[in-house]
C-alpha cells in the first residue's frame, strides 16, 4: 500500500486503535485489562487479569470484549474464553 511503512515484527503490551477524532475504538491488550468506560469516563474496580480485545462506541463507551485468562489449569489445560456485548 502506498504511504504505509511495513515492518517484520513489533513487541508491545497494548495497542490502542483510534478513529479520525482520536477516540479509542478498540484496544488489544495483555493483563491487566483497562477498567470499563462509559462515555469516556473510567470506572475503577477489581483488576481484570485477562488478555483480549475491547471494543468502544464513538462516544468512548465500552460495548464489548473478547477475552481469555490464559492461565494453566488442571492437566495444563487453558480455560475461560469470554465474549461480552452491551447495548449502549
Amino acid at each position: 500500500m502506498a504511504g504505509v511503512e511495513g515492518f517484520e515484527e513489533i513487541e508491545v503490551r497494548r495497542i490502542r486503535i483510534v478513529d479520525e477524532k482520536a477516540t479509542v475504538r478498540m484496544i488489544l491488550t495483555i493483563p491487566p485489562l483497562p477498567h470499563p468506560k462509559n462515555r469516556g469516563v473510567s470506572y475503577p474496580g477489581e483488576e481484570r487479569e485477562q488478555a483480549g480485545i475491547i471494543f468502544y462506541t464513538e462516544k468512548g463507551t465500552e460495548c464489548g470484549e473478547l477475552t481469555i485468562n490464559g492461565k494453566t489449569g488442571p492437566r495444563d489445560s487453558r480455560s475461560e474464553l469470554v465474549e461480552r456485548w452491551w447495548d449502549n
